[in-house]
């Protein structure tokens, strides 16, 4: 009896729930092993701006392209300029960053998935060695060398996938008709931004990705090159040793290819051409922040 009135004394009781309340909040402080701040109550909430979704490529954009087979071994990576300060910048602005990459290499049995995760999780460390927030929300890979699967580049499988995951609208295939983001646009806009016409070509038919972006490292400049002279001609050594040449530009609206430039598939225009990532990233946030502002003096507030 002298136990069962301890455990129904009022002020026991009320110790006990305060233990528990303590016990579950921490629970919900904690990700990842990492403390996180308590969230917020319904009523403290505010409405947040439309965030971006950003849909990388992977060789020839965050590192460097190797040539064929492609990459099957970490010692060849190098990351294209600025890489990981670039996504850094994309997840601080709170946008959703995610790769979407053909690695062939494995269903021509040059290389295993363990293999494969390894040389991710490497490019990975790269990418934080430049900036701790360069983190990809979700990464998306198609090992099949079949050219016919749905989920290989240039068909649209893993962009839709991408697009269904982060609660993207998929239609009608997608074409961008002006050179700069409608004001009159509020929805949560999408970018694909790689250096292959099958990249672009996989966001165009997606019916899902806003706008497409070509980068001049990787293959982006030999595609960008017509009548024997690249569409960029100035150069700069990024490289201390000389190493690796980069163009030097300024990001251009591409609307029409056929009949100039022969190995870029009509569908991807129009597309902007811009030197590497970081440009890319550059300009994203440039057109973000300005709708941001137009959103803000019209009064517009997107859930």
């Amino acid at each position: 009896m002298g136990i069962g009135i301890l455990l129904y004394h009022p002020l026991l009781a009320w110790s006990l729930s305060i233990i528990l309340s303590v016990i579950n909040n921490d629970n919900l402080r904690q990700w990842n092993g990492k403390k996180k701040t308590m969230p917020k109550k319904q009523n403290e909430l505010q409405p947040l701006p439309p965030a971006p979704l950003v849909l990388l490529d992977r060789d020839g954009v965050i590192n460097e392209d190797v040539g064929s087979p492609g990459i099957i071994s970490v010692s060849q990576l190098r990351l294209t300029p600025n890489a990981g300060r670039a996504i850094g910048r994309l997840k601080r602005y709170g946008c959703s960053v995610v790769m979407v990459t053909n690695q062939s290499s494995v269903g021509k049995g040059l290389l295993n998935l363990n293999e494969l995760n390894t040389i991710q999780q490497r490019v990975q460390e790269l990418l934080w060695e430049q900036d701790e927030d360069a983190t990809f929300d979700r990464i998306y890979q198609c090992t099949s060398d079949d050219p016919n699967h749905p989920r290989r580049k240039p068909n649209p499988g893993m962009v839709q996938e991408a697009l269904q995951d982060f609660g993207r609208h998929i239609g009608a295939s997608s074409s961008s008709s002006t050179s700069t983001i409608a004001s009159c646009d509020h929805r949560r806009r999408t970018y694909m931004v790689g250096d292959t016409s099958t990249d672009l070509q996989a966001a165009a038919a997606s019916g899902g990705v806003d706008y497409r972006i070509l980068v001049s490292t990787g293959y982006g400049r030999t595609l960008m090159t017509r009548k024997g002279y690249p569409l960029d001609i100035q150069y700069h050594h990024d490289d201390p040793n000389g190493r690796v040449e980069y163009p030097v530009m300024d990001p251009v609206w591409i609307h029409e290819v056929v009949g100039i430039f022969p190995n870029i598939h009509p569908s991807t225009v129009p597309f902007l051409y811009c030197q590497n990532l970081e440009q890319a990233i550059e300009y994203i946030l440039e057109q973000e922040k300005e709708q941001t502002s137009t959103r803000s003096s019209a009064g517009v507030v997107v859930p």
